[in-house]
Order: C-alpha cells, then sequence, then structure tokens
C-alpha cells in the first residue's frame, strides 16, 4: 500500500473512531478538523513564507536583483537591517537610502533604511501588500555613502 492511500486510511479511520487527532494521525493544519486533502493543501498553500538576502553594499550604488518562489503570489512585506549594527545610535552604519522596485512600480523612494529595521516597527515586518504572479521583477537600489556594510534583508510573501 503506497504512504498515500496509507496515510488517507489512518486520517480516515482516526476521524471515525471518535474524531479529534489520534496516534499516526498527519499532522497537516486541517485534516484534524476534518477538511479534505484539497482544502488541507489549500490552507498551507495560502501560509506565509519568508526569504532572505543579504546585500553587500560597496560606497555607492548598488542594485539587487531579487528572485521568489515562481510560486509566490503576494508580497506581504519586508524588513531590512545592517548586519554589523550594535546599537540603535549606529545611523552611520546604515547607508542613505533604499528604494523598492516591484514589476516596475517604484514601491520605495530613497528612503532612509533605518525606518524598514526593528527598531522603528511595531510588527516583524514593514507590511506592503502587492500583487505578484511568479514572474516578478524585484529590484533594490541601495546608495551608500558611508564605508561598506552588509544588508540583511528579508522578504514576506504568500
Amino acid at each position: 500500500m503506497d504512504n498515500r492511500k496509507y496515510n488517507q486510511n489512518v486520517m480516515t479511520n482516526a476521524m471515525r473512531n471518535g474524531g479529534g487527532a489520534q496516534i499516526n494521525t498527519p499532522q497537516f493544519p486541517g485534516w484534524q478538523e476534518g477538511l479534505s486533502q484539497q482544502q488541507t493543501q489549500m490552507i498551507i498553500k495560502n501560509q506565509k513564507r519568508i526569504k532572505g538576502f543579504t546585500i553587500s553594499t560597496a560606497t555607492g550604488e548598488t542594485i539587487t536583483n531579487l528572485e521568489l518562489s515562481g510560486t509566490a503570489r503576494v508580497f506581504i512585506g519586508f524588513s531590512l537591517q545592517p548586519l554589523v549594527q550594535t546599537v540603535l545610535a549606529d545611523v552611520g552604519l546604515y547607508p542613505n537610502e533604499f528604494q523598492l522596485t516591484i514589476n516596475n512600480e517604484i514601491i520605495i523612494d530613497r528612503v532612509h533604511p533605518i525606518f524598514f529595521g526593528k527598531d522603528y516597527m511595531d510588527s516583524e515586518y514593514y507590511q506592503l501588500v502587492r500583487p505578484l504572479s511568479g514572474q516578478d521583477t524585484i529590484t533594490t537600489r541601495i546608495n551608500n555613502t558611508q564605508a561598506a556594510t552588509t544588508m540583511g534583508l528579508t522578504i514576506y510573501y504568500i
């Protein structure tokens, strides 16, 4: 018996014999509540994904093309932080300007990157919802008049 058929049988038996999660029940969100495999796959498909990038910013302008999964459908937001910062007062470690472009639309233009870091946000990331097609062009442009530094960029998407 193949694993998929075995898992379906285990799940069917678990739900039929008293409901709720039982030993050997597959641990996917929704299956414990009796949702179908297709409904469970939709829940998983719509969960937030996170992808990190390390951007080395030399003195001058640094342009970085970012690639997300071909299944990316919604850009949710991002977080940007220098990886060498020790305290908030180290503003001099930040580059001067940050620009974010998604599919030729300039979303953020010439904003100081410090405003997109953990010290200036109330949540995990800066929310900026935009539709994606799975074949998107996402570009960052960082202008740096300071010494070269390394920035950590985290993209949140569905």
